[in-house]
């Protein structure tokens, strides 16, 4: 069973955001790997929602250009894709 789950909600003023919810109760952020073009794309910092259980991930304009983008977004500790 995997863990984490990613679920897209929005893409807003060029920044594309997620959310990441958990099978099992954590202490911590899950730890993210986030490439695009199998290089890392820096800056995608994870925010809590401790009272909905989730965990916003964004990534920022910046790393978005025009055409289609694929971004991937992998579980560290596990290696699997979200």
């Amino acid at each position: 069973m995997r863990d984490l789950t990613l679920t897209k909600t929005r893409l807003r003023n060029g920044s594309w955001e997620g959310l990441i919810t958990s099978a099992r109760s954590r202490a911590s952020a899950p730890a993210l790997r986030v490439t695009h073009l199998d290089q890392p794309v820096d800056g995608v910092e994870l925010t809590e929602d401790p009272t909905a259980g989730h965990w916003t991930v964004p990534i920022s304009s910046h790393a978005i250009s025009d055409g289609v983008q694929a971004f991937l977004i992998h579980d560290a500790d596990t290696d699997s894709k979200l």
